[in-house]
């Protein structure tokens, strides 16, 4: 999952993508809770459209990842 952390960050959407990707792959919950709140500020300045975009997105890497784990 870490290899679809977006580098070099150029907007706040890609930090907003790489907010909550590393939330989701964290290793403890402070970890976790940090991203979250990096994404929450990070929110802050990205459209409600691109934010849904991107959840979307990362839903589906989610999804392929899982439907791929096992093979």
């Amino acid at each position: 999952m870490l290899d679809h952390l977006i580098e070099p960050l150029r907007t706040p959407s890609d930090a907003l993508h790489n907010s909550l990707i590393l939330a989701i792959t964290a290793q403890s919950e402070g970890e976790m809770r940090r991203a979250m709140f990096e994404a929450k500020k990070v929110a802050a300045f990205v459209a409600d459209e691109t934010i849904a975009e991107i959840k979307s997105r990362i839903e589906t890497l989610l999804t392929e990842t899982a439907d791929n784990a096992g093979a």
